[in-house]
């Protein structure tokens, strides 16, 4: 748990030094992109480098899963919002962290909350777990990262050491989790085109075009400038 202490300890400290040297004319939280990809389409290391390009903030779906699974970490992320909704999710949280036995439904609530805060402060990139359909679309920028079948299985075998028929099950077992995870929760299919505003097949541009391609579609939909 240290690790995940420390990366939003890091987080707030940043957004309490942006907020004090906001300019109140521009008081507004900027967009957050939310990336949603196929396992092995490159969708990790793309996220990972549009944030460094735009100077945001980058936040994956392992580390989302802990602090939704442990409600001290979620309560820290939530005391970093304005004193009035601090207080009414504060309470739930605490309520959530005395049960013995926290629910489904508990990890669902607090992983909406924590990402809701996180899109509340802005300058970030968010990874899986249901960011597209969480955030208010008209301030998220919505990418699906795709690539054929081959290409992935071929990338996974080699980036993992394994045979291709192993690399297809990963394939099928991961990309058939997420998919569940959409359809369980938001009854939606996770490849409807209508979800995204953007879906990106990584086999037929460079990584470098890919990336740039994101950061120019983020900053003509809202006007924002890389602050890198």
């Amino acid at each position: 748990m240290y690790g995940i202490d420390l990366i939003v300890e890091r987080q707030i400290t940043l957004w309490q030094n942006r907020s004090d040297s906001r300019q109140p004319e521009s008081c507004n939280p900027e967009p957050v992109i939310t990336i949603s990809r196929q396992h092995g389409a490159g969708g990790d290391a793309l996220g990972k480098s549009v944030a460094a390009e735009l100077g945001f903030a980058y936040w994956d779906r392992e580390v989302l899963h802990e602090m939704a699974e442990h409600a001290h970490v979620s309560e820290r992320l939530f005391e970093s919002l304005d004193e009035k909704p601090k207080n009414a999710i504060a309470s739930i949280v605490r309520a959530i962290s005395h049960s013995a036995d926290p629910s489904y439904s508990d990890y669902m609530h607090e992983l909406q909350r924590q990402i809701r805060t996180i899109a509340h402060h802005g300058h970030a990139v968010i990874m899986g777990r249901g960011s597209q359909l969480i955030v208010d679309p008209d301030q998220s920028l919505r990418i699906r990262i795709v690539a054929p079948l081959n290409h992935r299985i071929q990338t996974i075998a080699k980036l993992r050491g394994i045979s291709e028929r192993d690399a297809a099950q990963e394939i099928q077992q991961i990309d058939g989790s997420h998919a569940a995870f959409l359809h369980q929760n938001w009854g939606r299919d996770i490849d409807d085109p209508e979800v995204y505003d953007i879906v990106l097949n990584s086999r037929t541009l460079t990584f470098e075009s890919a990336v740039d391609a994101i950061c120019v579609a983020y900053q003509d939909r809202f006007g924002i400038a890389s602050r890198a």
